[in-house]
């Protein structure tokens, strides 16, 4: 009896392989790839993964060429096949770009099958009726989920000739990417990324093979990036073509330094992101017939490379602050200002790890105020540039500014902290000279020969409550004449030590002096120049004071 058009593909579909090989061999098998209502037989092989009967369909006289064809397909031409299809293939079948056998087999990651479509004499490199760009099968199997599958089915079409740059997307010459080139950025697998890319560099070695749109090059520079593949984005990145907008090189830009960073973070060796440096800086990645012009991307890598790293600083990345640096993006006093900002000694101290950047002069337009008040607020923000924390560009005067505009705790630690940072970098608090100063209630701004804002601008208050503060800055030799200006805690420590060496002293002039330790003698028995020293390298660095639980040290000393 004849069977019924649908039956073979349903008898697929299900798994009944017995059952469709029959069918196979049935005189009306050949027809039934001719029937509207049904789902396409190479279709339903490769979508349920049936590379057994492949064989069998070209036997029965099926040609092998309909599996590289595109064919449009809907819910009403599949009909019952459509429940029995897996949700992943129906997604994929009912494209409406259409899709092809091959590559319908290759988007699902079934390898067998793939094989044996093209091993039955399947083109690896399927084309449009319309000649028009279609998804290539290698495109569809790389962006499969499952690595092991992705990896199999993309080394079966390499093998078979599948034409790495022909499954580059064809772009027009304003796109930046479309649904053809998004599956060179959308490859789960860092093994296919390196496999894919390889098989570029291999093209791009052997022939005269290179990108001709600018949404290839683009999405070419960003697969390297993100696979931090050395030696592929040094190629790439050299043929990106000139004559863009600024606001498409800005856009790659960011795209390049936040791959980079991510393979960076994610445990590559961070090669592409010292690249990005390096074409930062000026360095072309490649040979070029005009060395002296900077790549198209420097500037704009500089400044993306410049907001990267103040913005980890800000937000205390710790990892993304390493990369970068460790990749040699240059230390700003932006990003430094950032950390102080934002409180961030961690972060501060891998900015500051290979010393402090140089301050630029007093910012333009910025004129100090030399007056009793500190603040003058109005609509939230200060009245007097020189109180706000951007207002100087020494990071130590921002630390002074900051601390005082956010009302800290005198002995914050942290802010003690970054500022012994700073100094222990190279910085000091800056001096200004020849510049105009606000002083007192004069209406008019005077010009200043030399201008000390730690000693001179109210507003850091720096005799006042941050005074702690510049004491850190500055580290003047402890004395007994100064030790009113240390803290609490250091004060009474000191006071304590004093009155022990006072009480040896004592006990060594007159031995009835009852409580005198050998100890208390001892300190007795040293030099005042050399007690004093001693003082000085226990008062610093500060920070450690204001950490230490000294409300129970107080209580012990007490006792």
């Amino acid at each position: 009896m004849e069977a019924k058009p649908w039956e073979l593909t349903l008898a697929v579909l299900r798994g009944n392989l017995l059952w469709a090989n029959s069918l196979l061999r049935h005189p009306s098998a050949n027809s039934m790839r001719h029937e509207r209502c049904s789902l396409p037989l190479l279709h339903a092989i490769a979508a349920a993964d049936a590379a057994a009967l492949v064989p069998a369909a070209v036997a029965a006289g099926l040609p092998i060429t309909s599996a590289s064809v595109t064919v449009w397909l809907s819910k009403r031409r599949l009909g019952p096949a459509i429940d029995l299809i897996p949700q992943e293939a129906a997604a994929v079948l009912l494209d409406r770009h259409g899709i092809c056998a091959l590559t319908l087999a290759a988007s699902l990651g079934h390898a067998a099958t793939v094989a044996a479509l093209l091993a039955a004499g399947a083109d690896p490199n399927p084309v449009h009726p319309d000649g028009q760009p279609v998804l290539h099968p290698l495109a569809a199997a790389a962006t499969v989920q499952d690595e092991a599958a992705a990896l199999a089915t993309c080394q079966v079409l390499l093998a078979a000739g599948a034409d790495v740059a022909g499954a580059l997307p064809h772009l027009p010459a304003g796109g930046r990417h479309s649904r053809s080139c998004s599956w060179l950025l959308n490859m789960q697998s860092s093994r296919v990324e390196q496999l894919i890319l390889g098989a570029l560099l291999e093209r791009w070695k052997n022939d005269s093979w290179r990108p001709s749109t600018w949404g290839t090059a683009s999405a070419l520079v960003l697969l390297a990036a993100q696979a931090d593949h050395r030696q592929a984005f040094q190629k790439f990145a050299s043929h990106l073509p000139a004559g863009r907008l600024p606001a498409e090189y800005a856009e790659l830009a960011e795209d390049a330094v936040g791959a980079a960073l991510r393979a960076a973070c994610w445990g590559s060796r961070g090669d592409v992101l010292r690249c990005l440096v390096q074409l930062a800086t000026g360095d072309r990645p490649q040979r070029s017939s005009r060395p002296s012009q900077p790549h198209v991307l420097s500037l704009h890598l500089s400044a993306e490379l410049a907001a990267s790293l103040e913005a980890a600083a800000a937000d205390g990345d710790l990892q993304v602050l390493q990369c970068l640096v460790r990749a040699g993006t240059v230390v700003s006093q932006t990003a430094v200002k950032a950390a102080v900002c934002s409180g961030r000694p961690a972060a501060l101290a891998l900015l500051l790890q290979h010393g402090a950047p140089s301050a630029p002069p007093l910012l333009a337009g910025t004129v100090p105020t030399v007056s009793a008040t500190a603040f003058e607020e109005e609509d939230g923000l200060p009245a007097d540039d020189s109180s706000w924390p951007g207002a100087y560009p020494c990071p130590l005067l921002t630390l002074l500014a900051h601390h005082a505009h956010e009302g800290l705790d005198p002995l914050h630690p942290d802010s003690l902290e970054m500022a012994e940072m700073l100094v222990a970098a190279g910085c000091r608090p800056a001096s200004c000279r020849s510049v105009p100063v606000q002083v007192g209630g004069h209406p008019q701004a005077q010009l200043a020969a030399f201008f000390h804002p730690g000693a001179e601008d109210a507003s850091l208050t720096a005799s006042g409550s941050d005074r702690f503060l510049w004491l850190a800055i500055t580290q003047p030799d402890w004395s007994r004449t100064i030790r009113g200006r240390f803290p609490p805690a250091m004060q009474r420590a000191t006071r304590t030590l004093l009155l022990v060496a006072a009480r040896g002293a004592a006990a060594g002039s007159a031995p009835a002096v009852l409580g005198a330790s050998a100890g208390a003698q001892g300190l007795a028995g040293l030099p005042g120049h050399v007690l004093d020293h001693v003082l000085h390298l226990a008062a610093y660095p500060l920070s450690a004071w204001a950490r230490a639980p000294w409300e129970a040290a107080a209580a012990w000393l007490a006792a």
